[in-house]
């Protein structure tokens, strides 16, 4: 749980992330993933004295659930969307298999 885990300042959290493009990511980015959340993925918080806190670890569990997000659900190793590609590619091998 996040409260077992040490927490971290929404506000410090962009000095602690690496700079995309060079640039810091701003603080507004950080408020957005706790309110409207990625991909469907929100950034967990808890409060500490009133102010709003994450930690690390919640940071990695946000960027993997929106990894998967973007990814999509995997089936047998291959994504949906490479699923009739690979469909056909098989149909195509036992159709020359049949034929032989």
């Amino acid at each position: 749980m996040i409260e077992d885990e040490e927490l971290i300042p929404l506000c410090e959290l962009p000095n602690r992330l690496p700079k995309r493009n060079g640039k810091q990511i701003n603080i507004s980015t950080i408020y957005r993933w706790r309110n409207r959340g990625l991909r469907g993925v929100r950034l967990e918080v808890t409060y500490r004295l009133g102010q709003p806190c994450t930690s690390l670890e919640a940071l990695k569990r946000f960027d993997m659930a929106v990894t998967a997000a973007i990814e999509g659900p995997k089936v047998g190793g291959i994504q949906p969307a490479n699923n009739r590609q690979a469909h056909e590619l098989a149909k195509r091998k036992l159709a020359k298999k049949l034929n032989s």
